[in-house]
């Protein structure tokens, strides 16, 4: 049984590791999924055929969590090409294996900008 059958998923950071893993199970349970990502257009692309080709509805959208209105165009886009979005899995962030007391401000931001504004942005 499928159980999401119906429903649509946007998956942040969907297009590598754990992501793509969620990605595959939301296809594998029924549901069409959006796979938003920031880097390796080609992967995403790659990733989003794949699961099409297995029968499922599969897009991939650039979405850079960081920006407010990356977010916003990547729903629009999300929701253009499968409908209203039933599902978010805000999966995409940043890890530096800096210890903390050596992290720089850059480093601090993109972690910060990524991990908790990210995810403010795409509620």
């Amino acid at each position: 049984m499928m159980r999401l059958s119906g429903r649509t998923a946007f998956v942040t950071g969907g297009n590598t590791g754990i992501g793509a893993a969620i990605v595959r199970r939301l296809a594998a349970e029924g549901a069409s999924v959006a796979l938003g990502y920031f880097e390796d257009p080609q992967g995403a692309q790659d990733l989003a055929s794949e699961l099409g080709a297995a029968g499922g509805r599969c897009v991939a959208v650039p979405c850079d969590v960081r920006e407010r209105g990356s977010v916003r165009a990547a729903v629009a886009a999300v929701v253009d090409a499968l409908g209203a979005v039933d599902v978010l899995v805000n999966n995409a962030g940043v890890l530096r294996h800096t210890p903390f007391l050596e992290i720089s401000p850059e480093e601090w931001r993109l972690i910060f900008e990524t991990n908790v504004d990210g995810a403010f942005h795409c509620i």
